[in-house]
C-alpha cells in the first residue's frame, strides 16, 4: 500500500497545504504528521505506538518514500504545536480526500435516496479537558466528557460528517 500510495502522490495535498509553524531540527513538521498518519495505517492506536510500528520497520519507511522516522515524542509535540488554522488546513485536506477518493459525493441522488445514519456517541475524557462537561454518558451517570455528532452513510461506509460538542449541548 506505501508504495501504491507514493507512486500517486497521495500525501501531496498534505505536504502542500499543511504549514505548522515550528522549528526544523531532523524532519520538517508536516513529516511528523505524516509519520502519526503512518503509524495510524500501520495499526497503532495511540502515538506511543509509533517506536513498535513503523519507526523500527525500515522497509515499510521506504515503502511511504521515507528515509527515517520521528521519534513518538516528537511527533507528539509537534500535534501539540497545531493552532486552529492548522487544524482548518487539516480539515481543507481531508474534505479533498473525501471528494476525490471517497464514494459519496458521487452518489446518483437523482435516481435514489442517500440514506444516512445520525448517531450521538457520548466520548468520555478527563474532567480538566477542554470542552469537559458532567453529561450523562450511557450508565455513568455522572462522567465528564464530550458529545460527538457523526453522520454515517451507511451504504458506503463513511462518515461524511463529524462533530464533537461540549457535554451537555446535546442533551437539550
Amino acid at each position: 500500500m506505501g508504495e501504491y500510495l507514493r507512486r500517486h502522490c497521495f500525501f501531496a495535498p498534505v505536504r502542500e497545504q499543511v504549514h505548522i509553524s515550528q522549528k526544523t531540527v531532523r524532519y520538517r513538521p508536516v513529516e511528523k504528521v505524516l509519520d502519526g498518519l503512518l503509524d495510524i495505517l500501520c495499526g497503532a492506536k495511540t502515538i506511543s505506538q509509533s517506536n513498535i510500528t513503523i519507526r523500527v520497520d525500515p522497509a515499510v519507511q521506504r515503502a511511504f518514500g521515507r528515509t527515517g522516522c520521528a521519534e513518538q515524542s516528537t511527533i507528539a509535540r509537534t500535534l501539540q504545536a497545531s493552532t486552529p488554522e492548522t487544524v482548518a488546513q487539516l480539515s481543507r485536506v481531508s474534505w479533498y480526500y473525501l471528494k476525490r477518493y471517497g464514494q459519496t459525493p458521487h452518489h446518483r441522488f437523482a435516481e435514489r435516496l442517500l440514506w444516512v445514519d445520525v448517531d450521538v456517541t457520548p466520548l468520555p475524557i478527563g474532567a480538566q479537558a477542554e470542552g469537559s462537561e458532567r453529561t450523562w454518558m450511557g450508565r455513568n451517570r455522572s462522567k465528564t466528557g464530550r458529545k460527538t455528532l457523526r453522520v454515517t452513510a451507511s451504504d458506503y461506509r463513511e462518515i461524511p460528517h463529524s462533530n464533537g460538542f461540549n457535554g451537555k449541548v446535546l442533551d437539550r
